[in-house]
C-alpha cells in the first residue's frame, strides 16, 4: 500500500504542471496564429482584394453604358435560352429507340407518348411470336422498363410500357 500511496502521490504532483504547460502552449499557438494572421496574412487579403477592386473600377470605365446594357441584354438572352432548353421535350430519340426495337413485321395502328407520365401506350398488329419478340426487347432494353401485353386477339394487341424520362430530354 504504501507503494501506491507514493505512485498516487507522484501523480498528484506533476499533474497540475503539465496541465499548465500544455494550456501555456496551446495559448502562445494560438497568439502565434492570431499575430501572424493580423499582421501577415489579413494585410496580405485586403491588399489582393484592393488590386481586383481596382482593376474592376479601371475594367467599368473602358467600357461604355450602352455597351454593358448589351451584354447584360446579351446575357440575359443566353440564361432564358439554357433554362428553355433545360425544359424542352425532345421526342425524336424516344421515337428512334421505338424503331430500333420493333420488328417490321410488326405495324403499328396507334402510338400514344403521355409525357408526363412516363409512358407510351401501342396498339397494332402482328404475329404473336413478333409481338413477343418485341415484348422481351423492350424489357431488356435500359430505356423502357414496366412493359404490361395488354389485349392480343388473333393479330392485334396492345401494350403499355414506361420509358426513362432522361430519353426525352435534350
Amino acid at each position: 500500500m504504501y507503494r501506491y500511496q507514493e505512485f498516487g502521490q507522484e501523480k498528484k504532483k506533476y499533474l497540475p504542471w503539465k496541465l499548465f504547460v500544455g494550456s501555456f502552449v496551446f495559448v502562445l499557438l494560438c497568439f502565434g496564429f492570431y499575430f501572424f494572421s493580423e499582421n501577415y496574412y489579413v494585410p496580405k487579403l485586403k491588399k489582393e482584394n484592393q488590386v481586383l477592386k481596382d482593376e474592376i473600377n479601371s475594367l467599368s470605365k473602358e467600357i461604355d453604358l450602352k455597351e454593358r446594357q448589351e451584354v447584360i441584354k446579351f446575357w440575359s438572352q443566353i440564361r432564358n435560352l439554357e433554362t428553355l432548353l433545360a425544359s424542352h421535350i425532345y421526342v425524336t430519340k424516344l421515337l428512334e429507340k421505338i424503331e430500333a426495337l420493333v420488328p417490321q413485321e410488326i405495324k403499328f395502328r396507334t402510338l400514344r407518348i403521355n409525357l408526363e407520365g412516363g409512358f407510351i401506350e401501342i396498339e397494332g398488329v402482328g404475329k404473336r411470336e413478333e409481338v413477343a419478340r418485341y415484348v422481351v426487347a423492350l424489357e431488356e432494353s435500359k430505356e423502357f422498363f414496366d412493359v404490361k401485353l395488354g389485349r392480343v386477339e388473333e393479330e392485334n394487341f396492345s401494350l403499355k410500357a414506361n420509358f426513362d424520362p432522361e430519353l426525352i430530354k435534350f
